[in-house]
Parts: structure tokens; sequence; C-alpha cells
């Protein structure tokens, strides 16, 4: 999903960066036993966790290399953020439609809603 948001929003950090990312968060994350049914917050809580790393760095498993990560992509990230907050909360208010439309601002047309987002996070599992 946070390559869709990459090629949907232009995102200017490399892929292998956003996986770094993404395995650091996930291990961390305080719900990351519960079900899938918490993808909204992991999202939402994925792209404020990203923000932290403005001007940061990223270094891959295996790797001696350091990448730097700018600060190119920040606006976006807090772009994100504010949607997925917004999403959640349309959630929460059983208003899909809602949204649906904002993760659709993040992640693109193909996002059609929670049931969607779902399956596709099963099939990656």
């Amino acid at each position: 999903m946070v390559k869709a948001w990459k090629r949907e929003c232009s995102v200017e950090l490399k892929s292998i960066c956003l996986e770094v990312a993404v395995c650091v968060f996930v291990k961390q994350w305080i719900y990351r036993s519960h079900t899938i049914f918490y993808y909204d917050w992991m999202v939402r809580d994925f792209f404020a966790f990203l923000s932290n790393y403005v001007n940061g760095w990223a270094r891959p498993a295996g790797s001696q290399e350091q990448i730097d990560l700018g600060d190119g992509w920040a606006s976006k990230c807090e772009s994100a953020y504010s949607r997925a907050l917004k999403a959640c909360e349309f959630e929460q208010q059983d208003e899909e439609q809602a949204a649906a439309g904002e993760w659709q601002k993040i992640f693109g047309s193909q996002f059609r809603g929670r049931l969607l987002a779902l399956r596709s996070l099963l099939a990656l599992a």
C-alpha cells in the first residue's frame, strides 16, 4: 500500500527506503498483534512514524550503504497522514464512502474501501 502511495503521489523516496521503514515500523507498532482490521490505524500511524525520518537516512539489511532520505517528500507524508486521520474518523462513524474517498486521495482509484484493502493486505501475507 505504501508503494501505491509512492506512485500515486509521486513521492521522491526510494522503494527500498520505504521497505526498510515499513519493517522497522511494524516491529515497534503497538497494535502489531491485533487483527488485520486495524489496517486503517496501521496506515495512519505509519505516516506519523515516517514523518520522523525527514532528513534522516536508511540502511537496507545486509548493506553498508546509508541512503539519505532528504525532505522532498515531507509535505506528501504530512498530507497522507492528515487524510489517513480523516479516513479513520470516517470509518469510526461508519461513513465508508467518505473514508474510501480519503484513502483514494492517498492510494489512488484502485482503493475502493475497507474490504478491498483487507483483501490486498491478506494477499501480501
